[in-house]
């Protein structure tokens, strides 16, 4: 069975906002590094966490269903320099909201 990694990097906080750039594969199995992001940022105060998403590999939809989880709880999530593929599956969930605008300074 092939290794499906995430590795996420902070890229920058401003007040209650986090940038963080996620790459590899956003599945279920590895939403959970995910969800622990946001629950310590959540601990922190931050309750906006922006993710840069240009080098991701894939996303599925339990991993979506995993972030609205994540929301559902408190913390406003945003996705910046989307593939297509990325915006197919947020948009196929009705979750365009959570598409940045291009230009947008994301924090």
């Amino acid at each position: 069975m092939p290794l499906i990694m995430l590795t996420l990097k902070e890229v920058r906080r401003n007040g209650h906002s986090a940038l963080v750039r996620v790459e590899g594969y956003l599945t279920w199995s590895t939403a959970r590094v995910l969800r622990e992001a946001c629950d310590l940022y959540g601990r922190e105060g931050i309750n906006h966490v922006g993710l840069v998403v240009d080098q991701l590999r894939g996303v599925d939809l339990p991993a979506i269903q995993v972030l609205q989880g994540i929301e559902a709880g408190g913390m406003e999530i945003r996705f910046h320099e989307a593939g297509g593929f990325v915006r197919a599956a947020l948009t196929s969930q009705g979750l365009t909201s959570w598409l940045s605008e291009p230009g947008v300074d994301p924090v």
